[in-house]
């Protein structure tokens, strides 16, 4: 498929292939053969970092985007988010989770303070648990024992 499209502003109309996904719009706007980025007053040339993917998106209304990241896509902007939070993770135990040993400790901790007096909203403060997770360790409210 052979398309001509022309740009008023340059001074050579460009004979070009299929628009290969640029918009009938962004493709108008290339009309150099330079490899420099394309720009015109609203559209930019970006590549995705994800996919590779070259994709045209307005200025001011992308939405895909992380900081000075362009994505083309919804999909390329969850794995972007995928990727970061598998760098910022530990290494060893998923994010949340104790140890087993350490877990008992915390809870016989939680345990013995609740019994000298400590309020749940205290101790669920001081170990960066929800109240609900407290009563559980602590037996109350319908749950008995451990469960956590």
């Amino acid at each position: 498929m052979q398309l001509y499209y022309s740009d008023p502003t340059c001074k050579k109309s460009r004979k070009g292939t299929a628009l290969g996904g640029m918009t009938p719009a962004a493709a108008a706007l290339i009309c150099d053969d330079s490899d420099k980025k394309r720009t015109s007053d609203y559209w930019i040339e970006k590549i995705c970092p994800i996919c590779g993917k070259r994709f045209y998106p307005p200025t001011d209304e992308w939405a895909y985007r992380r900081g000075d990241e362009y994505f083309c896509s919804w999909h390329c902007l969850c794995e972007h988010d995928r990727r970061q939070e598998a760098r910022l993770r530990a290494v060893g135990v998923p994010k949340g989770r104790l140890p087993e040993a350490r877990k008992t400790e915390r809870n016989a901790s939680v345990r013995r303070d609740y019994k000298r007096g400590i309020s749940v909203i205290e101790l669920a403060r001081r170990h960066s648990l929800s109240r609900t997770q407290i009563y559980r360790i602590i037996g109350t409210h319908g749950v008995a024992g451990n469960r956590i």
